[in-house]
């Protein structure tokens, strides 16, 4: 009877120590939030998962998707929750993602959690020039400068005109004019472009049967002015943005101080020595008119600008009840710039004569210092002495006026 026992007792053991043991229960996780990562946009999100315990869990995570599911695994976030930061999201667009628990033998998954992007809001969207001037064949490229930064979509509203690139080249390919147009989430600027054929003049300037062909209005901060009439901006030398103080202090290419030049200087005593005396031309160049304005279109140099006043008539007149000058050439015709007085500090002086920039470094000494000057046209309506001339008023960092040429 003792022996039966003990055998039964071996048998019951036996056959226990054969059977599987209990799986482990785990219940379904849960999304229950999902939140814009601080500081981020709509682009990039936080999905915060809860789970009942994370023993024996190998790993953890969303997934989207249904017949190849693809999976972000996720990150711990206290005892019983993890998270998972999704990038790359796109504005206005439906996400849905299951929460899923690896446990080896078993794969666990959520409801499906669903949710809407916010949408896009650009704060600016502004494009390097906002006119541009080809020749045939002749191509710029244009850059977009969006806050908060993202792609955006380039259009031409003509392409027999000018035709543009997703990387925002334009190219001329035949006489006329095109918008260009860079979009982001329905916000939109525009860049009009006037393409001329072959060696024709361009629109909106005039062939005085000089060098260069002259422009017609004075340029402003974005491109030309509407009518002859307008002043325009005002420009340091060699600066391409207005300001509201012009000085050696907030000058660009010096630190500080006319003897700290650090661009366009040919003495050792005035700061770092280049030997540069004309002014860069091109989108990353410092002439204002070639980069506003793209194509063929620059400042003068000394030598057009003097050709200017020694080939034409000049005489004091009244356009559109506005004083200035018309310059008259040999073929009968001519172009009228106004006057626009000279930016010294924060004021504006001598509002009686007229002050334009060209795009020649005066590389001699005046007031005991090198380079520190450049050449400019100037005109007042005391008198009928119109030359190009150097004086205590063309120290680079004040602010005068830009009449562009058309240089072929």
């Amino acid at each position: 009877m003792r022996r039966a026992f003990v055998l039964g007792v071996v048998a019951l053991f036996i056959a226990g120590c054969g059977r599987d043991p209990e799986p482990e229960v785990f219940s379904a996780p849960e999304i229950v939030r999902v939140t814009a990562v601080a500081g981020a946009d709509y682009s990039e999100v936080k999905v915060t998962c809860r789970v009942s315990k994370m023993e024996g869990v190998r790993s953890c995570g969303v997934q989207t998707g249904e017949e190849n599911p693809v999976r972000t695994e996720g990150s711990m976030l206290g005892d019983n929750e993890f998270f998972v930061v999704l990038t790359g999201l796109l504005p206005e667009t439906e996400y849905s993602y299951r929460a899923y628990l690896d446990c080896g033998s078993r794969l666990i998954l959520s409801e499906t959690h669903s949710w809407m992007t916010g949408k896009i809001e650009v704060k600016s969207l502004k494009l390097s020039q906002n006119t541009l001037w080809l020749t045939k064949g002749g191509s710029a490229t244009l850059t977009a400068t969006v806050v908060p930064e993202m792609d955006v979509f380039w259009s031409s509203t003509s392409t027999d005109v000018a035709t543009v690139d997703q990387n925002g080249t334009v190219t001329a390919v035949g006489a006329g004019k095109a918008t260009i147009s860079a979009t982001c989430a329905g916000v939109s600027a525009t860049c009009l472009v006037t393409v001329a054929g072959g060696a024709s003049t361009p629109e909106g300037a005039v062939d005085l049967g000089f060098s260069v062909k002259w422009a017609t209005c004075n340029l402003g901060e974005d491109g030309f002015v509407s009518t002859p009439e307008e002043k325009g901006a005002y420009f340091a030398w060699g600066e391409t943005e207005p300001k509201d103080e012009y000085n050696w202090e907030t000058y660009k290419w010096c630190e500080g101080t006319q003897t700290t030049l650090t661009k366009y200087n040919t003495d050792s005593e005035g700061g770092i020595v280049d030997n540069r005396t004309v002014l860069e031309t091109g989108p990353d160049g410092d002439d204002a008119a070639s980069k506003i304005l793209g194509g063929s279109w620059r400042m003068p140099t000394k030598e057009e600008m003097e050709e200017l006043v020694d080939a034409t008539t000049a005489k004091m007149t009244r356009q559109n009840e506005v004083r200035g000058f018309i310059f008259t050439a040999e073929n009968g015709k001519g172009i009228f710039i106004p006057f626009n007085g000279i930016m010294i500090g924060t004021g504006l002086d001598d509002i009686f004569g007229g002050h334009y920039w060209t795009s020649s470094l005066y590389p001699e000494s005046f007031n005991n210092h090198k380079s520190v000057g450049a050449y400019h046209l100037q005109f007042r309506s005391g008198g009928t002495d119109i030359v190009v001339v150097v004086s205590y008023e063309t120290k680079r960092s004040v602010g005068m006026g830009i009449r562009p040429v058309w240089a072929e």
